[in-house]
């Protein structure tokens, strides 16, 4: 399998912490005071190969880090409305990271092939475990 790069693009990024149900508050007055679950934008670049989408920021700061993510995690990919630059959203089951990158429709269009590949590979390699692992091994008689 090759690591070489699919696709790459300079942007900002925001990264979302998805709250669990069991975890939320429905008492309005410990909302308020809850603290933000996004982030700040940071500046960066996005690159995409064939196993990861990685964010390495231009400059490192409070709150600001490198982010991988492996494709097979990817749930969703999202693009929504913009005037200058659209938003692409990429959902896992712990985070909603956000980006906001030029050609954002085709970059979205390209994280969501490259998923689809990585759920195709990881669907035939278990169906040949699984196969392997139902036939008996032969024996030669004589």
């Amino acid at each position: 399998m090759s690591y070489g790069v699919v696709a790459t693009k300079s942007g900002q990024v925001q990264v979302e912490t998805i709250v669990p149900q069991e975890e939320r508050s429905y008492d309005r007055a410990r909302e308020r005071f809850r603290a933000p679950v996004a982030g700040p934008w940071a500046a960066g670049r996005l690159t995409l190969t064939g196993l990861h989408l990685s964010f390495m920021p231009t400059r490192s700061g409070r709150g600001v880090q490198a982010l991988t993510i492996s494709l097979a995690d990817i749930l969703s990919v999202e693009a929504s409305p913009g005037r200058i630059n659209k938003v692409v959203s990429f959902r896992t089951e712990t985070m909603l990271v956000h980006a906001r990158v030029s050609g954002a429709m085709a970059f979205a269009k390209r994280v969501a092939i490259s998923v689809e590949a990585t759920r195709r590979r990881a669907a035939a390699t278990a169906a040949r475990e699984q196969s392997t692992s139902e036939t008996p091994p032969t024996r030669r008689l004589g």
